[in-house]
């Protein structure tokens, strides 16, 4: 059992119910019309009251064992409630993946709580017209439990998980799970009946020694027949440079499709002119319910130009269309950093809430970022789709692009990799340390800067030193700042910063990051703001506080970002000296920081999302590079330049770099490159 850092609860005071309700159904708010509005809840679990049986006695009878499972059982003298039923050891308390036991069940057949009760056992209902029954193509299911767990509608059993040991009612699963896990699974629509339906749960431990059990029937969504094609979870992400843009989306089509592109220039909303369109095939493959997840990347992007795009297809539908920008391709750009989202941490709706206000307040504050970095943990349970579905509610994740780390909330499931397709990213490197799980480090450019994304939750260092080496030798020259980001943080100030990993990550990965020449990490994790002093290897080299820092070769600037939806902190932990830290804030208050590349600096602002005023501003600089007068021009002399189809575009052959200097052609070349390319 997993025992988690001492944390805070806070709920936001706007609860944006529509959008929440879109995003339970796995629809992201905004994708195509059609689809909003056809799938509705019938067990939700903030609403639907649940009788249980919890005192060790057989539901059944010997003749009919499944009697409990249909609408005429008697249920009216079992217990009854809401969510998060269970105990650990015989208490309430968060247990492991940060579910927290919210109605107490009974758990020991015996005083001493040596021996579990097998099962425990659960029963609710919804009720369906005519009319509505016969909308439905299916259902979907997600569902909560520990250690094994059986689900059963109208007496007929729709789905279960890890029990294939569970050979009666009360007898105990097959095996010990660590911590709650998340089944996801459809349902098929025949087992339903106009009227009452029931829904009855069975919810088994693996041993008479477990030391927890838990349910949790998250949602059950009807989805409509009437959408020829669902269109879900839709999101605009980084490509592999500023020219790029790559796309995910859910579809239940089984079709191929693609991403039509047009400059909004010659469009609208409703028209995409033939002549105008360019499509963008998507790679696909089997998702969760029934649905496809599809990969596409759209290129040949021009600077400072407007576009809309749209998804699907001609046979089954498209998207409604969405809208984005380029911005500049110069040196001089910004982009939003958060920290963890986590949705789905406290109460579904009211994560989503607070994840939707703080990306808007700074669009509001500091509108045109050129993407949106998040140190990840996007959700609460890796591959829940519900939460996944709520962290891209939000029209900003169709229209400013997102690149994410993989937290330890995220990379236990393949989902993950289906929802957010990260470019160049290398499974070789930071590859998935669970065999359904997601992994692989990543990087990509955008102008003049290099990002490099690690996946910390691989604990082999090594492996990760030997990825930046690559990337940074391959494309470090071309870049004027060099920036890494993963999700544990090295540098921070609340119980994560003392654990195992923790400690060993901070002493062998920051000496990597000075020998190559990394200005700067973001990171997550520790729900506080901790900014460091400039740290050469892992050792603070400059205590300087001053507004604007100039680092030496071989100093790092660290950013650990706070929780970024306002419901899951962590307590700073004063009674340790952490001899790295400038600036650590724990207000209890979601924050989102400003990115500012300007000139020869880049400044970070982080702000309190309840006033957004700033809670830490700090500027990195780098020396300005000498300027060089041309040389005069120097009659009689040629040089031939050589165009290549590379990305560098025009380079010169190395014969000719003696003669560079004295030729005003190259010069004029040079500069153009310069310009093109946002050397400085």
């Amino acid at each position: 059992m997993n025992l988690l850092p001492r944390r805070h609860w806070r709920r936001p005071t706007i609860v944006l119910i529509v959008a929440a309700v879109a995003a339970a159904a796995g629809i992201a708010a905004g994708t195509s019309a059609s689809a909003l509005g056809e799938s509705e809840p019938l067990l939700f679990k903030d609403t639907t009251r649940w009788r249980y049986l919890d005192t060790n006695v057989d539901p059944g009878t010997p003749t009919d064992p499944l009697a409990w499972t249909r609408g005429d059982y008697d249920d009216s003298a079992w217990l009854e409630g809401v969510k998060g039923f269970g105990s650990a050891y015989g208490a309430t308390e968060d247990i492991g993946s940060d579910y927290r036991i919210r109605t107490q069940t009974a758990q020991y057949v015996d005083d001493a709580h040596t021996i579990n009760i097998p099962a425990l056992f659960f029963r609710s209902s919804f009720d369906l017209t005519d009319e509505r029954l016969a909308d439905i193509a299916r259902l979907e299911a997600s569902v909560v439990y520990d250690d094994a767990l059986e689900v059963y509608i109208n007496g007929v059993k729709v789905g279960g998980a890890n029990d294939d040991g569970v050979t009666g009612n009360l007898t105990y699963g097959s095996r010990e799970i660590d911590a709650p896990a998340v089944a996801d699974f459809a349902i098929d629509a025949s087992v339903l009946r106009p009227g009452t339906n029931t829904v009855a749960v069975a919810v088994h431990q693996a041993t008479p020694e477990s030391p927890d059990v838990f349910f949790e029937f998250d949602t059950l969504w009807a989805v409509s027949r009437s959408a020829p094609s669902q269109i879900s979870a839709l999101s605009l992400q980084v490509g592999s440079d500023e020219t790029q843009r790559n796309l995910t989306w859910y579809s239940d089509s089984g079709a191929d499709e693609v991403v039509q592109v047009v400059p909004a220039s010659v469009a609208d909303a409703e028209s995409f002119p033939a002549g105008a369109v360019q499509a963008f095939p998507s790679t696909s493959g089997d998702a969760k319910h029934s649905q496809q997840w599809h990969h596409s990347t759209v290129t040949g992007l021009m600077e400072n130009t407007e576009y809309l795009y749209r998804v699907g297809s001609a046979d089954h539908g498209w998207s409604r269309s969405h809208r984005f920008g380029t911005g500049t391709f110069s040196s001089d750009y910004h982009f939003t950093f958060v920290g963890d989202p986590q949705i789905g941490a406290t109460d579904l709706v009211d994560d989503q809430a607070g994840w939707t206000d703080t990306i808007t307040k700074a669009d509001a504050t500091f509108p045109g970022s050129s993407f949106i970095l998040s140190a990840g943990d996007q959700g609460e349970n890796a591959g829940n789709e519900a939460q996944t579905s709520a962290f891209l509610a939000p029209e900003l994740m169709r229209t400013t692009p997102l690149a994410t780390n993989i937290g330890n909330h995220d990379n236990e499931s393949i989902a993950y990799r289906q929802h957010f397709f990260m470019p160049n990213i290398d499974d070789n490197y930071g590859g998935a340390s669970a065999g359904e799980g997601s992994g692989g480090d990543y990087w990509f450019t955008y102008n003049d800067v290099l990002y490099l994304s690690l996946n910390t939750n691989n604990e082999d260092n090594a492996n990760h030193a030997e990825f930046l080496r690559t990337v940074v030798a391959e494309h470090g020259a071309k870049a004027r700042w060099k920036v890494v980001t993963f999700h544990q943080s090295v540098f921070s100030v609340a119980d994560h910063a003392l654990d195992d990993d923790t400690i060993k990550r901070r002493a062998e990965l920051p000496p990597v990051f000075s020998e190559l020449g990394i200005d700067f990490v973001l990171m997550g994790h520790d729900h506080t703001y901790t900014r460091t002093f400039l740290m050469n290897g892992s050792e603070p080299s400059n205590r300087s506080l001053e507004g604007t820092l100039t680092p030496a070769p071989g100093e790092v600037l660290y950013i650990t970002g706070n929780n970024s939806s306002g419901h899951k902190f962590y307590d700073v932990v004063e009674d340790h000296d952490f001899d790295y830290v400038a600036v650590k804030n724990q207000e209890y208050v979601a924050n989102v920081s400003n990115v500012a590349f300007s000139g020869n600096t880049v400044t970070f602002t982080t702000y309190r999302t309840t006033d957004m005023t700033e809670v830490d501003r700090i500027t990195l600089a780098k020396a300005a590079p000498p300027v060089v007068d041309p040389p005069a021009e120097t009659p009689g002399v040629t040089t031939e330049i050589a165009q290549t189809g590379s990305e560098s575009g025009w380079v010169l052959p190395a014969a000719l770099v003696a003669l560079a200097a004295v030729a005003t052609g190259v010069v004029a070349v040079l500069r153009r490159r310069r310009s093109v390319h946002g050397h400085s």
